[in-house]
């Protein structure tokens, strides 16, 4: 977006999960899916290997039957800021909103790391 001449970055719009929710694991139906990027490069949809190539037509199929379109997304620390940024241009490409896995809402729900979305933020 421009601005009298000027560029105005509009970040990336994210979630992070309630501190205090009961995993979504634990309540009945379908709960939402998980992206995630290992150390390694490699790329997953609930916890399974897939790829740039595939990920948007899985992903749909997994948002299907959902009421609310929510996908959780985690990533090592190591990985590339790009490929964070293509994960999350990807979940809302799906008119899903991304909620981003932090060290801290993994460690509060051990057993899933599924929980009901709180505040937004953006990250750069």
């Amino acid at each position: 977006m421009v601005l009298g001449g000027h560029a105005s970055w509009k970040g990336l719009l994210v979630s992070l999960p309630r501190k205090g929710i009961p995993p979504a694991s634990i309540l009945s139906g379908p709960s939402a899916p998980l992206v995630a990027i290992d150390g390694r490069d490699q790329l997953y949809l609930n916890y399974k290997r897939t790829s740039w190539e595939q990920l948007p037509a899985e992903l749909h199929r997994a948002l299907r039957s959902l009421p609310v379109r929510v996908v959780y997304f985690d990533a090592d620390v190591q990985i590339p800021f790009m490929d964070a940024a293509r994960a999350i241009d990807t979940i809302v490409s799906l008119d899903a909103k991304p909620i981003l896995l932090t060290p801290n809402s993994k460690a509060e729900n051990r057993e899933s790391p599924d929980s009901a979305p709180s505040q937004s933020k953006r990250i750069f």
